[in-house]
C-alpha cells in the first residue's frame, strides 16, 4: 500500500454563511458515512458497520447547537483532519476503539471518585501482578529514603510509603529500623 500524504487533504477554508455551513456539514457526515465500511474492514473492528455509523451521528449531534459560524468552521476542520488521519490509517487500533469503548465494554464507565477508581483497578489486576507493582513501588521508596536520610524527610518518605504500601508494612518498618539503627535517627 503506497502512502500518500496528501490523499483526501483538503484546504481551509471559511463557511461564508449558514447555508454553506450547513452544507459543509451535511458533505463532512456524509463523507464520513461512505466511509464506515471501509474503516471497519481497516482496522478489522468486531463492531457492525451500523453500530459505527450510529456512532459517527452520535458524534455529529454533540455539537448540534453550536450558534457561532467561526466554531462551525473549527469543527469541519477537526472532522476533516480526523477523517483523513482515520482514511490514511494514520491511527491505531486504540485509537479508533476510544469511540466504540461502551459498545466494546458495556460496564466501562468513569468511576465517581478517586477511591473507587483505585479499586476498580484494583480488582482488575491480578495479585501476582499487584504484588510485583508493590514491590516496585517499595523499592523506589526505599531509595528515596535512602537519598533522604536527614530528619524530617526520613519521617515524611517513610510515612508516605507505610501508607503507600500498607500490605508490605512489616517489610518496610524492618528496612527503616536498619537505617535508623544506622544513622540513629528518631
Amino acid at each position: 500500500m503506497v502512502l500518500n500524504p496528501t490523499y483526501l487533504a483538503q484546504r481551509t477554508r471559511s463557511s461564508v454563511n449558514w447555508g454553506d455551513a450547513k452544507k459543509r456539514v451535511l458533505k463532512s457526515y456524509r463523507e464520513w458515512l461512505r466511509a464506515s465500511p471501509e474503516i471497519q474492514t481497516m482496522y478489522s473492528l468486531n463492531i457492525p458497520v451500523s453500530a459505527i455509523r450510529t456512532k459517527i451521528r452520535q458524534e455529529f449531534e454533540r455539537h448540534r447547537y453550536v450558534n457561532q459560524l467561526a466554531a462551525v468552521d473549527v469543527l469541519l476542520f477537526q472532522s476533516h483532519a480526523e477523517y483523513q488521519e482515520t482514511l490514511n490509517y494514520w491511527k491505531q487500533l486504540s485509537h479508533v476503539m476510544k469511540y466504540f469503548r461502551v459498545e466494546e465494554d458495556p460496564t466501562a464507565k468513569l468511576p465517581k471518585n478517586f477511591m473507587q477508581g483505585f479499586l476498580e483497578v484494583r480488582k482488575l489486576i491480578p495479585s501476582w501482578n499487584r504484588t510485583l507493582i508493590l514491590l516496585s513501588l517499595l523499592v523506589s521508596c526505599l531509595a528515596k529514603i535512602r537519598r533522604s536520610i536527614t530528619g524530617s524527610e526520613l519521617k515524611y518518605s517513610s510515612a508516605f510509603c507505610l501508607l503507600l504500601l500498607s500490605p508490605l508494612g512489616f517489610l518496610f518498618a524492618y528496612h527503616r529500623m536498619y537505617i535508623c539503627s544506622i544513622t540513629q535517627c528518631t
